[in-house]
């Protein structure tokens, strides 16, 4: 975080509609101004610094579809981004890597942002889970690596019962538990029709490095990971929504419309080769007995979280048949909204239940005014809460009541929260 001392406000993005106030991320997080070429030389010069450095071997650019966004109110950022990065690439020195939270499948983006590999070397995939963007990114992930690309699918447990994973504290459990077939296999199955060199696979639950969450594994200790493949037998085949590919010592079948997935070790004995194949994991390093340290800003957007696809929708009161429930819901679907805030605003409510249960106060509301806040996509609810001064309230609030008989009868709903949801949800099966 030592680069943002040296970072000035006056190159934050301003929002003309707003008087020409800050535009600011979920209504708190400054955001960067790639139109502004002091601003540029800064953030490409930071990015020299680090790279400076012989045990660094790269850069990596998170939020890029950020900086693309149409909604952002400073005209053809976009252009100004990808200028600012084409001049980074050239700057780079040799042998130096430079890769992106790029590609995405079904966005705003005509090309699912494919133009972005003409400066990286490669790109980070997530928010791929969902039905309609199997096909798609698995298109993508071909074509990248056909261009000599690296590719690394971000993957975590394929339907994962939440509330029991919730419950088990112990690391070593944990891995006996997301190991099992019918968590790992679909993800892996649906890697492995595009594997090749260059290709690389990460099995976890979020990026919370922190190692009091156990969320991040060491993923050379599953067994489903560390099996022989040996060379591929070719590309892929595809009848229907079933696909599969042959590999030396392994047999792959998934099928993407009911995410059944099928790895089959071939019998047969097969003489070792050195030079055989392996599936490409990210190894975590050791468990240190300290929290970890915070990682490093991303060079793209002012320090905020990675693009989460998934939060946490949370009953809207105790005294209702859902109190204590929560599920996991993609930012596209529609929930309730409730808002929160720190500080005490006009006819906002403040629970003494929420007061005592968080040891803090919170105010809570359902409307502005007469006008409820209404149903909502998860990017439309964080706007309105910062349209009203406030914010997402966490799913720990809405389940302490912070939120509740707030009036537009939301309390028996499922409301949004600012919490990020651990896994990917994805179509439950017939």
């Amino acid at each position: 975080y030592l680069a943002n001392e040296n970072f000035k406000n006056e190159w934050s993005m301003r929002n003309p509609r707003r008087g020409g106030d800050y535009y600011k991320w979920r209504g708190k997080y400054l955001s960067y101004d790639h139109t502004n070429l002091e601003f540029r030389e800064w953030w490409i010069q930071r990015a020299l610094d680090m790279v400076a450095h012989d045990e660094i071997d790269g850069v990596f650019i998170d939020g890029i579809v950020k900086a693309d966004a149409r909604y952002l109110p400073t005209k053809r950022h976009n252009v100004a981004y990808r200028a600012t990065a084409d001049e980074l690439r050239s700057r780079l020195p040799a042998r130096k890597l430079l890769i992106g939270n790029g590609l995405r499948a079904h966005t705003s983006s005509s090309d699912s942002y494919m133009s972005h590999l003409e400066y990286l070397d490669g790109s980070y995939l997530e928010g791929w889970a969902d039905q309609r963007r199997l096909a798609p990114t698995l298109a993508l992930m071909s074509a990248a690596l056909k261009k000599g690309r690296i590719i690394m699918l971000s993957a975590g447990p394929d339907g994962l019962d939440t509330a029991q994973y919730n419950r088990i504290r112990n690391l070593d459990t944990r891995y006996d538990f997301v190991g099992k077939p019918e968590y790992i296999n679909f993800q892996l199955a649906y890697f492995l029709l595009v594997n090749e060199p260059h290709a690389y696979f990460s099995y976890h639950v979020g990026v919370d490095a922190n190692p009091r969450r156990n969320n991040v594994w060491d993923n050379t200790r599953f067994e489903e990971l560390t099996r022989k493949l040996g060379k591929p037998m070719g590309d892929f085949l595809k009848e229907g929504d079933e696909y599969s590919r042959e590999f030396e010592y392994l047999k792959v079948r998934v099928n993407l419309q009911t995410r059944e997935a099928v790895l089959t070790a071939k019998e047969e004995k097969v003489q070792e080769e050195s030079t055989a194949a392996a599936i490409t994991v990210i190894p975590t390093p050791p468990v240190p007995t300290t929290v970890a340290p915070t990682p490093p800003v991303p060079t793209t957007v002012a320090p905020i979280p990675d693009v989460v696809s998934h939060f946490l929708v949370a009953c809207g009161a105790s005294n209702q048949a859902c109190k204590g429930k929560t599920d996991v819901a993609n930012v596209d679907e529609l929930h309730e909204v409730k808002c929160c805030s720190d500080t005490s605003k006009r006819r906002w409510k403040k629970s003494s239940t929420c007061v005592s249960a968080l040891g803090r106060n919170v105010w809570g509301a359902s409307k502005r005014g007469r006008r409820c806040f209404g149903v909502r996509n998860h990017a439309s609810a964080e706007a309105v809460c910062a349209g009203a001064g406030a914010r997402l309230c966490t799913a720990e609030e809405l389940l302490e009541d912070c939120g509740a008989a707030t009036g537009c009868g939301y309390d028996d709903d499922m409301i949004w929260s600012s919490t990020a949801g651990i896994f990917e949800k994805v179509q439950e099966e017939s």
